[in-house]
């Protein structure tokens, strides 16, 4: 019986027999027929910048019965198992504190009740190095190397291979959050400080990322 010639859904399939002479012998009926030739949707759901721990989420139809999670990195065909759910709602979490930073590909996979499949990718990026902020120069000389005072341009250069710095640099002088580094590009930047806001003596100025 090629069910294909038919729209998915429950039908009647129904078997007569007859004898020689053409009488009926009797009615077989089974009212539970489905067909159902149309692979389900899938939407995978996960960030896509991940730092440590990820997790993500499939959803799926209605008839899935697992969905299998996976990875691979980018410019590398080896592809890699994150978990295979068996129950809904499917979800798993990846650690990826052992990886190398960069781009990976993370697919999701199901599978229904009759072996039919549907899968999804996405792109994600993995994030685990702690971005690096040093002070490059303070009214243009090497930091502590001279007296400062009234407005003074700070410079500083900020890095991070993976994703580079696209957040707020927040300044800290003597401990206490005074502002952020806004007037940048990144890896270099520059931040306005009004010292005479503050007594004569020595401060700390501190760029965090």
């Amino acid at each position: 019986w090629n069910t294909k010639a038919f729209v998915d859904g429950t039908w009647t399939l129904r078997a007569q027999a007859y004898d020689a002479q053409g009488n009926g012998l009797g009615t077989d009926t089974n009212t539970n027929i489905e067909i159902d030739n149309t692979a389900g949707t899938i939407v995978l759901n996960i960030r896509q910048l991940i730092n440590g721990v990820g997790t993500m989420s499939a959803t799926t139809e209605a008839d899935a019965q697992q969905v299998v999670f996976e990875y691979s990195q980018m410019g590398n065909p080896a592809t890699y198992t994150i978990l295979v759910d068996t129950t809904a709602p499917f979800n798993a979490s990846w650690n990826t504190l052992g990886l190398a930073d960069g781009s990976y590909t993370v697919k999701a996979s199901s599978l229904d009740e009759v072996g039919l499949t549907a899968s999804t990718t996405q792109e994600v990026r993995i994030d685990n190095t702690v971005p690096q902020i040093t002070i490059i120069t303070m009214d243009g000389t090497t930091p502590g190397s001279k007296v400062l005072s009234g407005t003074v341009a700070v410079r500083f250069s900020g890095t991070d291979v993976t994703t580079w710095i696209e957040g707020t640099v927040t300044v800290i002088v003597d401990g206490n959050e005074v502002g952020s580094a806004t007037d940048w590009v990144s890896p270099n930047g520059t931040y306005t400080w009004v010292t005479i806001n503050y007594p004569d003596g020595v401060h700390s100025v501190q760029l965090k990322a």
